[in-house]
Order: C-alpha cells, then structure tokens, then sequence
C-alpha cells in the first residue's frame, strides 16, 4: 500500500493514466501529432527491411480488428516474394515482351520489390531494355524515366492521374487486378496508359 492509502502503487498508477493522458493532449497535442506519425513511418521501414509490404494506411486501420493471424515459415501458403502474374497491353498494336521492355526500361535502377519482379520477368524472356535516363522515383506512386519511346512511367492509377496520364481502360483492369489481390503496375508512355 503506498504509504497508508487505501490504495496500492499500481492502483494509483491506473487511476492516474487517463487523466495525465488527458492533460497532457490537452496541453501539447503537437507531441501526439508528430509522434504518432513517426513511429508509423518507422515501423513501416522496419517491416520493408525486412520484406513485409504495407499496401495502404487502410490497411493498417483494418488490422487494428484481425482476430487471427496465420504464419507460415515453410513457404506453403506463399512464396514470400511477389511474382508477375500477367502482362496486360491495352492496345492491339502493344505486344507483351514490348510493354514488358517498356517497363523494365522505367524500372532499370530501383531497388523497389516489384521493380526486381519486372526487371527479372523481363531478363527470363531474353528482353534487354535499355535503363532510362533521368530516373525519379515517388515514393508510393511510381518511378518515371526518359527512354527511347518518350518519357515512360509506371506506378498506381492515383500516381499516374496526378501526373496527368490519361488512364483510360486502366483503372478499371487496375480494380479487377486489386480484387484479385494482385498489385497492378500500370506502363504510361508520354501521357497515356499502355499497359
């Protein structure tokens, strides 16, 4: 008991936890702010470092209410690394191997794990791309070169629609991709979606 009150330590920790907490939003809630996001952003590069992929801040919101988890360290549920699964041109005149040199062209140089599928798809086909110049990346969008065919791009339809590509027959095959839970990476040449 401490020192003679009804109560013992861990009570009294208990009982002052929410109201300190309360104050201390109160009075400085630019410190759960910055804190929060912090420790978020944190996390996520630890869990990259260590190949775990977070798709979206949704999905983190969505595992606050998983009840189960089912982990597999002997690679019978997955293969612990992403592969390609389809090549989707969206016109006739686009063969496969081409969005697929158009693509490894834009990827030639990043370190992102779908950027490795895509390049390591392409070398299995005996496509050589010739890496592309001016390369930026954005961080959760896409990566966007200068190659032979004019600037290419690749990355999520959000990404892309911010750059001003018209996306046309896109979004609706990046949808169907996501319901099937796959990651679509969509080709844009210039400012519009090939594949």
């Amino acid at each position: 008991r401490a020192q003679g009150l009804p109560y013992s330590w861990a009570d009294l920790f208990r009982l002052a936890a929410y109201p300190s907490l309360a104050v201390l939003v109160v009075a400085c809630p630019c410190s759960l702010l910055l804190a929060t996001p912090a420790a978020i952003i944190a996390a996520l590069g630890r869990l990259a470092g260590t190949g775990i992929l977070v798709k979206s801040g949704a999905a983190l919101e969505r595992l606050a209410r998983v009840n189960a988890f089912c982990l597999d360290k002997t690679g019978t549920l997955t293969p612990g690394r992403p592969e390609l699964v389809s090549i989707t041109p969206f016109s006739p005149e686009m063969g496969q191997d081409q969005l697929l040199r158009l693509a490894a062209t834009v990827e030639t140089g990043s370190e992102h794990p779908l950027a490795r599928v895509i390049l390591e798809a392409a070398k299995g086909r005996g496509i050589t791309a010739a890496p592309g110049t001016e390369a930026t990346a954005s961080p959760g969008g896409g990566m966007r070169a200068a190659g032979p065919d004019g600037v290419i791009r690749a990355g999520n339809a959000r990404w892309l629609a911010a750059e001003g590509v018209d996306l046309g027959n896109a979004a609706a095959a990046a949808e169907a991709a996501e319901s099937r839970g796959e990651t679509p990476v969509i080709i844009a040449v210039g400012t519009v979606a090939v594949g």
